[in-house]
């Protein structure tokens, strides 16, 4: 997979479902994860799209940090899904 190519050995890629990918990097700072989630977008930008790779596509990124943002999976997926919802919304605007 072209995502766990961008990540350390130890952190764990997967996916949510359709488009959605979730992305566990332990014992990392909010510095290190936002490296990661640029590192990923990046990957994406320069993968296209389908067949046609000289189509852009564009990648939004939302994290969360334990404990701080949730101490459940469920807290932390949430978190994180509110923080891409905003990234997202802030993309169009600009």
């Amino acid at each position: 997979m072209a995502l766990s190519d961008e990540v350390r050995p130890e952190d764990s890629v997967f996916r949510q479902g359709g488009d959605e990918f979730a992305v566990i990097v332990p014992e990392a700072n909010a510095e290190e994860v936002e490296e990661v989630a640029a590192r990923l977008r990046g990957r994406v930008s320069r993968r296209g799209f389908g067949s046609d790779e000289a189509r852009p596509v564009s990648a939004a990124t939302g994290f969360a940090m334990f404990p701080a943002d949730g101490t459940s999976a469920e807290q932390l997926l949430g978190f994180a899904d509110t923080d891409l919802f905003e990234a997202k919304r802030a993309r169009r605007v600009a």
